[in-house]
């Protein structure tokens, strides 16, 4: 056993790992490299949760369903100031996300209607305006930073698109969306956990709002699709709730995922300068490019699966009823998948091995849209700006907001001219 490993109240714990901590929201694979090989499964104290690292692990538990639940009803469970508020919870602890076979088949088939190849290559020349938009605010400027003014707002102006939401409703989809992931597995103070819960409060009464006026006055997007259709005996298919659940999902699952995506895209990309430029010449590559972002820095790092029964895997025995943090991030710099896994390399032969939208039964449905968002976006900034370059504050590293789910990115400065 090394240093790094102990048995903590008969647990396999690894010493040192924390998700939480700036260091480690950063770059967890060091310590998880130790792990897939010495220690597979162990459990997290802090976390309550039991944390699968290696490749084979975290597919078994995409693959099966009948062991592995996709619970998160009590993550959604409000604090008492809000639960009056709130009834039913937080409505993405009931989304697709978060529902096992049969009602996640029975939703997921309306939902994907918004979300097959055509309907997503359609949106492109959007996805372009929306870009070339946010770039003419700034594109004279000489400098950005990229996050705030550009990748934060393509994803959730799309999404609100696509479910017939206020483009003005932008900015306050972002925040739900940020305080979504704070309260699953954020790192907040009491205080401010209960201010994002009275936020999300606020929305919910909106969304609701939203849902019973796309009722009375259909309209061509999601939410009218989804309000509006019916089983064979013509019932509602969709209770509200449901209907909520699913645009809940669709906006949390789309939003900061592809704004930190298109961040570590650039970012992978402006410090490989030999790639960038390959890039550039040749913009057939944007897609390699892409797909080994979310090999390499994957925007979600792990899931949460519950166990439906005792389960023994990786080595370890994990009682019926806890939690797992199923960790994508480090299945995807498994060595015995990738070879240097730790590298960018657009060149790879396996590149589409990763996991990083999942497999299977929950695999992403909004995975077409992000790339179609990554890659748009990505040929804008070559199109108007071939030229960037980071800004000082950036060379030593992006700066991450810790999360357990999806770390956020701070910001992502940079200069041209």
């Amino acid at each position: 056993m090394s240093d790094e490993q102990a048995i903590v109240d008969g647990f396999p714990v690894l010493h040192g790992f924390d998700p939480l901590s700036p260091e480690q929201a950063a770059d967890p694979y060091a310590r998880l490299a130790v792990a897939r090989e010495e220690m597979p499964v162990f459990y997290i104290p802090k976390l309550d949760l039991w944390c699968l690292t290696r490749m084979e692990d975290v597919l078994e538990a995409f693959r099966n369903t009948e062991h592995f639940s996709n619970s998160h009803e009590e993550v959604g469970i409000p604090p008492a100031e809000i639960a009056a508020e709130m009834p039913e919870g937080h409505p993405v602890s009931h989304s697709l996300d978060a529902t096992d076979p049969p009602a996640h088949t029975r939703i997921r088939k309306l939902a994907q209607k918004a979300f097959t190849p055509r309907q997503v290559s359609g949106r492109e020349e959007d996805v372009r305006a929306i870009c070339n938009g946010l770039m003419d605010e700034f594109v004279d400027r000489g400098h950005a930073d990229l996050l705030s003014e550009f990748t934060t707002h393509i994803p959730v102006r799309v999404i609100a698109e696509i479910a017939g939401l206020p483009r003005e409703q932008a900015p306050t989809i972002k925040q739900w969306t940020d305080d979504w992931f704070a309260i699953w597995m954020g790192d907040d103070t009491p205080e401010e956990r209960l201010e994002r819960w009275r936020r999300t409060a606020d929305f919910d009464r909106y969304i609701r709002a939203f849902v019973e006026e796309r009722r009375a006055n259909p309209q061509d997007d999601l939410t009218s699709s989804l309000v509006h259709a019916t089983s064979d005996d013509g019932d509602p298919s969709l209770s509200t709730f449901e209907v909520i659940c699913v645009l809940a999902g669709i906006v949390a699952a789309g939003s900061d995922t592809t704004s930190v995506l298109l961040c570590e895209a650039v970012y992978q990309l402006l410090t490989h300068p030999d790639t960038w430029e390959r890039v550039k010449a040749d913009r057939s590559l944007i897609p390699r490019a892409i797909e080994e972002t979310l090999r390499l820095r994957n925007p979600v790092r792990g899931l949460r699966r519950v166990a439906k029964c005792p389960i023994e895997i990786g080595g370890a025995r994990i009682s019926e009823g806890a939690a797992m943090y199923v960790h994508v991030g480090s299945a995807n710099h498994d060595k015995t998948i990738f070879d240097r896994p730790d590298e960018f390399d657009i060149d790879r032969s396996n590149l589409t091995e990763h996991i990083a939208f999942g497999k299977w039964t929950h695999f992403c449905l909004g995975a077409p849209l992000a790339r179609l968002e990554a890659r748009v976006a990505l040929e804008c900034l070559i199109d108007r700006l071939p030229d960037m370059r980071l800004a000082e504050r950036e060379r030593g590293g992006l700066e991450y907001i810790p999360n357990a789910i999806l770390p956020g990115v701070r910001h992502l400065d940079i200069a041209w001219g």
